[in-house]
């Protein structure tokens, strides 16, 4: 108990509660409302509609999206909105193919009081459009992505029309076919006549089941849009270093279309609960009501405020893209939030001059401590390499950690893991990184001079901002802060006393609070943003960058750490060792599988009429606890629904099974001809009841040169062609080819669900399709080929 006596005892046990403190504020989202006036949102009239919105899977094309998008009119009629239904049909290349998709649009408009155009004291009245997206992943209810948005969108303007007129039009557009490809959002986006009158757009969307709703990314040429932001009465949670990162990472919302729209926007969305993103565990029992609240809130604050500026006025937005070779506009902005809802925001042209003071600060600093005795460069020199190496370690060491995780639970392996016990993983990484970083620290810092060490962390993290400012300027400040703080305390520090040869404990006369106030700026940024990384990544590989983001924050507090480790020299590993061990513990109880907690499995239903044959198939390369039953003689072959010129043909898992009569799409030869040079094959392709797409794929010898549907054509070499939501009357294509040859199409329809005839007898109440467009359904293939 002697080190409960000691002062660096109870700083260690302080820092950690400050960085307690500050996760839990940086995520936590505001509480339900209990008695909202009639103008405020209701959550319980959101989770109302919700309910309805989310009974099923309701994925582009199936009959469940049909009665989705029938409610929300009904909805947006009973409250007095004009209602619009948009039919749109997009065609895009993508991957070496050709995809076209039908969906429907709902545009529902809450009219202004017109007070905006009066001459002399109104402005031009230019619209608010909010956004998202109505449909559901295939094996998803789809309540946080996106029916909360949804039912956040019935119950606002319900709020808002209870209250007092706004002066301009709100359009509530609830977009389809976002999971196929922002289809929807695309389509609208390419709406000229629309987009006329459009002035703001606010987009909300999920990603999981809970959290903080963050605006998370804006449109170009943002400093005039984040500026209002700032001053609008709603919760901020925001960071343009998320901006920046999702520029980097391949994802995208229903707002990326717009981006070249000009039209100025916020791009709001939540994003913990990964574990339920995409999955049946999207429902509304498991949606975090505090959530919906402040995505409520945010969603009626910001139309609210926006309603009564002048939109017509705000600076044209930009294509928010951003390379090296295309600067950051002179307008853009940096903002974030330091602590809870306080915001702070300027010129991202600011960036540069804090970064020259932090490179300035960081080499007064170096120069203050040689001319004080205070740093030995040959400490100095070690000091470099062993940050270096530690920080290489720990990444190493946490990606053969995970490694571990996914190969206990090989379904982890996935982008959607079956992990519900990823929060106790985090925890136990964080652990090991800091026993591993305090362990390799332990003996320089009780051998060596502590600011000699120190000034070598600054160095290589200054090295580390320089160079990421290239990529991410209006992100670096999660790093430009902490490094003034933790240069700035070099003045306050004191030469390391010598070392008490009796005990063989170096005593250090360090003063703890210039120590720890400028330690403060290292925790606020680096410690909410490590976590936010392992909510990102999960149990993925790409976590493992989560274990040196821990060391950066670990290397700018070794100044505080520096006095228990000196002092107490097991404390802090031996704490995170114990820790580790527990977290790792608690997380392996908590891997087992429940009606709360499902199984993810992957199965499906392939027939082939033509050779009146059957099989069941699974992506995965062995049989799971579940779906084993139906590969008792299995074999891994490549699958037959192939992307053909875009990647090898996936690997799985196939099975025999019993043969049902489905209806079969069909290919009817219109017409066979010879134009400029290539063959031209005019083909009807007849879809079977229920199709939610059809999928071809052709020959990777002889691939399509370009398809047409209607009047939309891609150039090739193409080497499938897919139709979403295919019309029940079936649709017309023109293939050109290579003359002379003959042409393989193998055509697919693909529905939602597996027949029980085959000897499917639905899913446990612990067991439920792994989220992925090809598990849970029925595919239906022939092969035609065209000589």
């Amino acid at each position: 108990m002697a080190a409960f006596q000691r002062l660096s005892t109870w700083l260690f046990l302080l820092v950690l509660l400050i960085c307690w403190l500050v996760i839990r504020l940086d995520v936590t989202p505001t509480k339900v409302n209990d008695h909202p006036a009639d103008s405020a949102f209701h959550v319980s009239n959101a989770l109302s509609h919700l309910q309805q919105i989310t009974r099923e899977p309701h994925s582009l094309g199936t009959a469940a999206n049909d009665s989705v998008r029938n409610y929300i009119i009904s909805s947006c009629r009973s409250i007095g909105l004009d209602v619009n239904p948009l039919p749109f049909r997009v065609a895009m290349p993508e991957f070496k193919g050709f995809v076209v998709a039908r969906g429907i649009n709902i545009a529902a408009t809450l009219h202004g009081s017109g007070r905006a155009t009066l001459h002399g004291s109104g402005f031009a009245n230019k619209k608010i459009l909010v956004m998202a997206h109505y449909d559901s992943e295939p094996n998803s209810l789809g309540a946080g992505d996106d029916g909360s948005a949804c039912a956040a969108m019935l119950e606002t303007a319900r709020a808002l029309r209870a209250g007092a007129p706004l002066p301009v039009d709100i359009l509530f557009l609830f977009t389809n076919g976002e999971e196929n490809g922002l289809l929807g959002a695309q389509a609208f986006s390419q709406d000229t006549a629309q987009l006329r009158d459009i002035g703001l757009l606010l987009n909300f969307d999920g990603r999981g089941d809970k959290g903080k709703c963050l605006m998370f990314r804006t449109s170009g040429n943002n400093a005039w849009i984040v500026g209002q932001y700032a001053h609008s009465p709603i919760h901020h949670g925001t960071g343009s270093l998320y901006s920046e990162l999702f520029k980097i990472l391949p994802n995208n919302t229903d707002f990326s279309p717009f981006l070249k729209t000009r039209i100025p926007g916020l791009d709001f969305a939540f994003a913990e609960g990964f574990t339920a993103y995409h999955n049946r565990t999207d429902n509304v029992g498991n949606i975090d009501k505090n959530m919906m609240q402040e995505q409520g809130d945010n969603m009626l604050g910001s139309i609210r405020h926006f309603a009564h500026i002048d939109l017509s006025a705000a600076p044209a937005a930009e294509d928010a893209a951003q390379t090296a070779d295309k600067p950051a506009h002179p307008a853009a902005a940096t903002y974030f939030n330091p602590l809870g809802n306080i915001l702070i925001h300027y010129p991202e042209s600011i960036n540069f001059t804090f970064l020259l003071l932090t490179n300035a600060l960081v080499i007064f600093a170096l120069l203050f401590g040689i001319r004080k005795k205070q740093i030995k460069l040959s400490h100095a020199a070690l000091g470099l390499l062993i940050f270096l190496l530690t920080l290489v370690i720990l990444y190493f060491l946490a990606s053969w950690t995970l490694h571990a995780i996914r190969a206990v639970w090989p379904l982890y392996l996935g982008y959607y893991p079956n992990a519900y016990n990823s929060y106790y993983f985090y925890l136990a990484l964080a652990a090991e990184a800091v026993a591993v970083f305090t362990l390799v620290y332990s003996w320089p810092l009780r051998r060596r001079s502590m600011p000699s060490m120190f000034i070598a962390i600054l160095i290589l993290q200054t090295i580390l901002l320089d160079f990421a400012y290239r990529f991410i300027p209006a992100g670096v400040y999660f790093l430009y802060f902490p490094l003034l703080g933790s240069a700035a305390v070099f003045p306050f520090l004191k030469a390391d006393a010598p070392r008490n040869l009796s005990i063989d404990k170096p005593r250090s006369r360090q003063p703890p609070l210039p120590l720890l106030i400028g330690a403060l700026p290292a925790i606020l940024f680096l410690a909410p943003l490590i976590y936010s990384l392992a909510e990102l990544f999960d149990v993925q590989s790409e976590a493992a960058m989560v274990a040196p983001m821990t060391g950066l924050l670990l290397g700018l507090l070794i100044p505080l750490f520096s006095l228990t480790i000196r002092e107490t020299r097991w404390l802090i590993p031996a704490t995170a060792l114990l820790v580790l061990v527990v977290a790792a513990s608690l997380g392996i109880v908590h891997g087992n599988y429940s009606p709360q907690h499902p199984f993810k499995t992957d199965l499906r239903y392939v027939a082939l009429p033509d050779e009146h044959q059957a099989w069941w198939a699974s992506r995965t390369t062995r049989p799971d606890r579940w779906n084993k039953s139906f590969f008792t003689q299995s074999s891994i072959k490549p699958t037959t629904y192939r992307y053909t010129l875009a990647a090898q043909p996936a690997r799985e898992l196939i099975n025999s099974a019993p043969y049902l009569d489905l209806p079969a799409p069909s290919l009817i030869l219109i017409k066979d001809s010879i134009a400029s040079g290539y063959r031209q094959l005019n083909l009807h392709c007849q879809a079977s009841p229920g199709t939610t797409t059809i999928h071809m794929s052709f020959s990777i010898d002889n691939p399509a040169y370009s398809i047409q549907v209607g009047d939309s054509k891609s150039a090739g070499p193409l080497g499938w062609f897919e139709y979403e939501a295919p019309p029940h009357e079936g649709f017309d294509l023109i293939i050109a080819c290579a003359p002379g040859q003959p042409f393989t199409i193998d055509l697919t329809a693909r529905t939602m669900g597996l027949p029980a005839a085959a000897g499917f007898h639905g899913y446990p109440p612990d067991v439920i399709p792994t989220p992925a467009s090809y598990a849970n359904t029925t595919m239906v293939q022939r092969s035609y080929v065209y000589k």
